[in-house]
């Protein structure tokens, strides 16, 4: 494989797809290691794995001028991580990260927690469908604590369970950079340990929590929250086991509410929307 730029303008690249393998590795990292154009750059579906990752993350580490990578679904197992996490300790380029469908596990995410505590470029980050579970949960908790850049994180369908989500929200109750926070596909479980932190947190934009488990139970914290926080816009709560009468505190509580635009409350809750338009 060959890459060539003769003319010298090209921003965005995409090989999503291409039978990639290991031996075309190094032709990517030969192209970004000279081009200083591109910015977006499209490697998903490839069976790079460890190695190919590896050596296109050596490319990545004096690289100046890509804001975009997605490497998602490319076989990539815990070296990778670990070779990805060295690129972004000292990458100062790089924005947005999406490593969606491989294999993160706990162990990849305390790897990926400590390179992003030195990195402060990096503003979103996509690891959606991966394996970081409870533990994993916890660690990125501790990330959110001393990372003062991340604007947009997804752990969706992570199995991150009540543990991993108390610590993801002690953390953003002084966590003042996050403002997309997606959760969904998760088993959460606790809506009320979300209302503590909305009460506080002033950043948080955007939050989905779809299919967690959640509801059942008196709302009181989270109903609470939600007459007093300013900033939240978007609110994904569809898919989860919410009753009448959580619907019902929800619907007094955003009489009082300023700011929420979107509420995504319906799907698979077993309420028609009269219902709750008559609450």
């Amino acid at each position: 494989m060959c890459i060539r730029d003769s003319s010298r303008t090209i921003t965005h690249l995409n090989l999503s797809n291409n039978y990639l393998t290991v031996e075309s590795a190094q032709s990517i990292k030969d192209f970004l290691e000279t081009n200083i154009t591109l910015t977006h750059l499209d490697l998903k579906y490839n069976k790079l794995h460890d190695e190919g990752i590896r050596i296109i993350s050596e490319g990545l580490k004096g690289n100046k001028t890509l804001k975009a990578l997605n490497l998602k679904s490319i076989n990539m197992g815990h070296k990778g991580i670990e070779a990805v996490s060295e690129m972004l300790k000292v990458n100062d380029a790089l924005e947005c990260l999406s490593m969606t469908h491989n294999n993160i596990t706990e162990e990849s995410m305390e790897v990926i927690s400590e390179a992003l505590k030195s990195n402060k470029t990096l503003l979103r980050l996509n690891l959606f469908v991966n394996n970081i579970e409870e533990k994993g949960g916890k660690i990125a908790g501790k990330l959110l604590k001393k990372n003062k850049v991340l604007e947009e994180l997804d752990l969706g369908a992570n199995c991150i369970d009540v543990e991993g989500g108390k610590a993801i929200a002690e953390a953003l109750k002084s966590n003042k950079a996050l403002k997309l926070l997606s959760l969904n596909n998760n088993k959460i479980g606790d809506l009320n340990v979300v209302g503590d932190m909305l009460k506080v947190n002033k950043t948080l934009i955007k939050l989905r929590l779809n299919n967690n488990f959640l509801g059942g139970t008196e709302l009181n914290s989270f109903a609470g929250a939600l007459k007093t926080n300013t900033t939240l816009t978007h609110l994904y709560l569809d898919s989860n086991s919410l009753n009448c009468s959580n619907i019902e505190e929800i619907c007094k509580a955003l009489k009082f509410n300023k700011s929420l635009k979107r509420l995504y409350p319906v799907s698979y809750t077993h309420l028609t929307l009269p219902t709750i338009c008559s609450v």
